[in-house]
């Protein structure tokens, strides 16, 4: 009879060991990547605050290039720099979709970003050269590269939006949502559960909506 009940308290013991690991690892998941998400959200906005010209996405479109740059004109000449001793910078935030020791989920957002040189000076009616933009999102596309958050779904809502249907109504404004999803692997789809959440936020430049190109 002892050992009966004996074995009865250690298998319930081990179930609730089990449980209790299997909710311990769970959150672990869940809140490493919530915190990647809120990270890479308050750097978007954080560049998003800083900029003074928006190149991609082009206004009332949508896409997975954010594309913006600081001490630029958001007017058509694009000249720059606007400030005169201060650095010209160009930010991008991309979706890069490769599967490596990089991106483990083969989804990620990435932060490139470095400086632009050869601008003219502002005012001026003549064209500034072409902003940098990088040949490609991810590693060697150009500049400084950050893998900002892993496991991004692959949606057909795209992370960035200039769009009215989605609610921005300013040529200063742009929607980023950061939509997570993980999947557990094949060992673990009985006792994990899936990842599903979005974060969603709207940032503007530093431009005055009622100037001309804004």
């Amino acid at each position: 009879m002892a050992v009966m009940i004996s074995g009865m308290v250690l298998s319930s013991l081990a179930a609730i060991h089990a449980t209790s690991t299997t909710h311990l690892f769970q959150n672990y998941r869940q809140n490493k990547i919530k915190n990647e998400a809120s990270i890479a959200m308050k750097t978007v906005m954080s560049r998003l605050s800083g900029a003074t010209r928006i190149e991609r996405p082009a206004a009332g479109t949508a896409e997975n290039w954010l594309y913006i740059a600081e001490n630029v004109d958001h007017l058509p000449t694009r000249c720059y720099p606007i400030r005169a001793g201060e650095p010209v910078r160009w930010h991008l935030f991309c979706r890069y979709t490769s599967v490596n020791s990089f991106c483990r989920s083969g989804s990620c957002l990435m932060y490139h970003t470095g400086t632009i040189a050869g601008g003219p000076g502002c005012p001026n009616t003549a064209t500034a050269p072409a902003l940098p933009i990088p040949a490609f999102c991810g590693p060697g596309g150009g500049g400084t590269v950050t893998r900002l958050m892993d496991h991004i779904s692959v949606s057909a809502a795209p992370i960035f939006s200039r769009r009215t249907a989605d609610g921005i109504f300013e040529r200063s404004s742009v929607r980023t949502r950061l939509h997570m999803l993980w999947t557990p692997p094949a060992g673990l789809n009985t006792t994990a559960r899936p990842i599903d959440s979005v974060l969603q936020s709207v940032g503007s430049i530093q431009c005055n909506p009622g100037s001309p190109g804004c």
